[in-house]
């Protein structure tokens, strides 16, 4: 009998009959054994998120991108009853630190695995920011979904917005969901699923604009917001998560994304001095296993 797929996340589903539905859900690493008799079920499997990128800014603004979310895949699977699947959860990518010397963009999520079955891979990295030494500073990564660009500084900054699984882009001003960026602005990396992460470009109407993280699937693997954009006038705005994603940082370190969904880490920021943050970590993987009896 078919699965419905309306409500993944939901813990008991029933279909029309005497069917019942059963579900097991992993938070961390272990082992699925195939009931008697099941040949089919359906797998949620959700990579680990990309780590935000770290800034570091000298009386100066700047900001960093957020990381993208982890694949999102939902699938129905043959199986042998009986057998052991091993479930591996990835863990969620480090948020990049910085110094005056050296900016790091954040690690990338770890992949999820369903036995041999299925794999879902971790987001990018968010992109980092230096504003001593702009050659230090890195780009968003490529991974499931993109990192986020960082700004490497001026009046008006904004971080990027990580891609979300499958997602549709950063909110920003620019943004690209192949990891596409404006002339004064680092590109975010490239998704291989999801969307890429969103670029950080100025806003030439004076109205601050941060990345939003990317839309996940089925309420996992966000993108991470970017680090606040400002302007001028001081306002700011600070790119918001989806979907288990991070808030970016304002003239903070970012948010750490949300474990168990595959959710980006939060970009960060400098408002004002001199001063150096790191990006938030991504959140962990996630896997659910249904099956009808």
């Amino acid at each position: 009998m078919a699965v419905s797929k309306l409500n993944p996340a939901s813990s008991a589903k029933n279909e029309p009959g005497t069917a019942t539905w059963n579900e097991t859900v992993f938070t961390s690493s272990g082992t699925f054994t195939v009931p008697t008799g099941i040949n089919s079920v359906e797998v949620l499997l959700v990579g680990g998120g990309g780590g935000g990128g770290g800034v570091y800014a000298a009386n100066v603004r700047s900001a960093s991108g957020g990381g993208g979310g982890g694949q999102v895949q939902l699938k129905t699977l043959s199986v042998t009853p009986g057998s052991s699947i091993t479930v591996t959860l990835g863990g969620g990518g480090a948020g990049g630190t910085a110094t005056s010397g050296q900016s790091q963009r954040g690690t990338n999520g770890s992949s999820s695995t369903f036995g041999a079955l299925l794999t879902s891979t971790g987001g990018g990295g968010g992109g980092s920011a230096n504003t001593n030494d702009d050659s230090s500073r890195e780009n968003g990564a490529e991974g499931a979904s993109g990192g986020g660009g960082g700004y490497p500084h001026g009046t008006y900054v904004a971080g990027g917005g990580g891609g979300g699984a499958g997602g549709y882009g950063a909110d920003a001003i620019n943004y690209g969901n192949n990891g596409t960026g404006a002339a004064t602005a680092s590109s975010g990396g490239k998704g291989t699923s999801g969307g890429g992460g969103g670029c950080a470009v100025y806003n030439p109407n004076y109205v601050p604009k941060a990345g939003n993280g990317g839309i996940g699937l089925y309420g996992f693997g966000g993108g991470g917001g970017g680090g606040a954009a400002y302007n001028y006038a001081g306002t700011r705005r600070t790119g918001s998560g989806s979907s288990g994603g991070a808030n970016g940082g304002d003239g903070a370190a970012g948010g750490n994304g949300t474990d168990n969904t595959g959710g980006g880490g939060g970009g960060s920021s400098v408002a004002s001095g001199t001063a150096s943050y790191s990006g938030g970590n991504g959140g962990s993987g996630y896997c659910r296993v249904g099956y009808w009896s």
